[in-house]
């Protein structure tokens, strides 16, 4: 048995014996009450503990016995443990029965065991519902104490981090047998063309041996819209948007040119608010 199981079998002990023996004085206490107000007849407090023990005195016993079975249910179905729950609780209203079955039968031999049984049966289930109750009631306090405790927030000292190197504002690109640099803002639109792409700038063409996904990584983000899986525009030529009912469409850009417009990428348009001619 574990430290953590011990520590709570003692607790069960504790809790049942304490609680228990709170309830049976004051059930004598209340016999004395009743035989004196009631039935008019004196009855010493001895006698009426030994009454209140008669008839609680086994859920002393019962109560830690049914916690620590309730704990060692463990299996992960709800109807297992349910059946499990329901075999420990039909266990103890038997013995509390039998229990109650002994003491009646030795004051009253010719007394019938199923009138014991029916007699009982009431205020043993009324029991057995208080116990269950307080299993319920322990199970929330454990889960409230079970519960992560936030760390509390402490100052990180972050390490001094170099200076990010600025975004490269220029590209080298081949024009025929020549390589030549540009500046990415000069670029009115980039299209697809096999193994490379071609770059459209001051009406010329240039060719950069890369894919668009690569492209589309090095071009500074506000600057450039993916309209197509072929196209890539500068947002600043864009002169009108076509859409059409299908959900394509096309752009007019700033030179002439027109590029189409695929439905993949036509919500990225509506986030820069374009107005569709």
């Amino acid at each position: 048995m574990t430290k953590s199981a011990v520590l709570q079998w003692d607790k069960n002990i504790t809790w049942s014996l304490v609680g228990w023996s709170v309830f049976i004085c004051a059930a004598a206490l209340y016999c004395i009450l009743f035989n004196q107000l009631v039935l008019l007849s004196p009855e010493s407090y001895l006698n009426s503990l030994l009454w209140s023990l008669k008839h609680y005195a086994g859920w002393l016993v019962l109560t830690p016995l049914l916690l620590m079975g309730f704990a060692k249910i463990k299996w992960p179905g709800r109807s297992q443990q349910m059946l499990w729950t329901g075999l420990y609780c039909t266990a103890a209203l038997s013995i509390a029965l039998c229990f109650r079955l002994v003491f009646e039968q030795q004051h009253a031999a010719d007394l019938r065991w199923t009138a014991v049984v029916v007699n009982e049966l009431p205020e043993q289930v009324l029991i057995l519902t208080l116990v269950l109750l307080l299993r319920v009631l322990q199970q929330h306090r454990y889960a409230a104490r079970s519960l992560p405790t936030p760390p509390a927030e402490t100052a990180v000292q972050l390490p001094d981090t170099p200076a990010q190197p600025a975004a490269e504002e220029t590209v080298l690109v081949s024009k025929g047998q020549s390589e030549c640099l540009i500046r990415w803002h000069a670029i009115d639109f980039i299209s697809a063309a096999g193994n490379y792409v071609e770059l459209f700038c001051n009406h010329e063409t240039y060719l950069l041996r890369a894919t668009m996904k690569q492209v589309e990584l090095r071009l500074p983000a506000t600057d450039f819209i993916r309209i197509h899986r072929c196209h890539i525009v500068n947002i600043s030529v864009i002169q009108r948007i076509e859409t059409l009912p299908a959900g394509n469409g096309s752009v007019r850009l700033q030179c002439g040119q027109v590029l189409p417009i695929s439905k993949a990428y036509k919500q990225r348009l509506r986030l820069h608010k374009f107005i569709a001619a």
